[in-house]
Formats: C-alpha cells, sequence, structure tokens
C-alpha cells in the first residue's frame, strides 16, 4: 500500500509506524546518529510539496535544519541542503566518497548556490556516507 494511502494528512504516522513501513536496519541506525552524535531533534511534518507529498521527518541540530526523512517501502530516501557554508567541507571529503553520492553533489543545483541532495538509503556504504555529509553540515 502507498505510504500516503496509509497515512493521509489527517492520520499523523508515529514513530513505531514509520519504522514499520522503512523496515531497514538502516533507518535506526541514522536516527540514532542523528539524535546522539548529532544533537538532533525530530519532528514529523505533513508536506504537500510535489516531489514528495506526504508525512516526513525532520531534524533540527544547532538551530539549524539537518536533513529531511521521506519514508519508502523498506527504504527512505534522506533530503541535505549543503551550501556556500558546507563547500570547503565537502571539498574535503567528496574524494573519499561513494560515486554515486559524487554525482549527485555535482549534478545538484538550487537556488543561491545551495545544492539539494535527495540520496536513497539502501545501503551500508550509502548510509556512511551520509553520515559524513551530515557532519559537514551540522559542523560548517
Amino acid at each position: 500500500m502507498d505510504w500516503n494511502e496509509m497515512y493521509p494528512r489527517s492520520r499523523r504516522p508515529e514513530p513505531g509506524d514509520i519504522a514499520g513501513f522503512v523496515a531497514s536496519p538502516l533507518w535506526p541506525e541514522l536516527l540514532s546518529f542523528l539524535s546522539e552524535t548529532c544533537g538532533g531533534r525530530q519532528r514529523t511534518e505533513y508536506s504537500s510539496c510535489s516531489m514528495a507529498p506526504g508525512w516526513n521527518v525532520k531534524y533540527r541540530a544547532r538551530g539549524r535544519a539537518l536533513c529531511t526523512l521521506y519514508p519508502g517501502e523498506g527504504e527512505f530516501t534522506c533530503l541535505v541542503a549543503l551550501g556556500v557554508r558546507e563547500e570547503p567541507g565537502m571539498e574535503e571529503i567528496l574524494p573519499r566518497l561513494e560515486p554515486e553520492i559524487q554525482e549527485l553533489y555535482h549534478g545538484a543545483g538550487g537556488i543561491r548556490g545551495t545544492r539539494w541532495l535527495m540520496i536513497p538509503v539502501r545501503e551500508s556504504r550509502i548510509l556512511a556516507n551520509l553520515k559524513e555529509l551530515l557532519l559537514v553540515r551540522l559542523n560548517a
């Protein structure tokens, strides 16, 4: 069943509902990293965005948006916005990131120099890269 059909705007999912739908061991690993390592605070919100409508999970840390997580059946996608502040850190780590992440970074465009990376998280190697990106975002 489709995520948006299961949880329309009128029915907010609980954290366990989201974890059950995602059904990936990478999900709790990332949530733990976001809260424990990054000090992120979680907020579940409904978005009417045409690209990814429905309930998502947003994290903020140190007064800034850190990332947005979009549940998928058996997987999830993480949106990370990287701007001018993050460029020095990205230049440092980019050569050691997976080719898929490098390609996403170089191909991402955005508004006023911000790159919007929509990263499908299906493998632990991608999650490892995502954690590095989030640390760059957090420490910029």
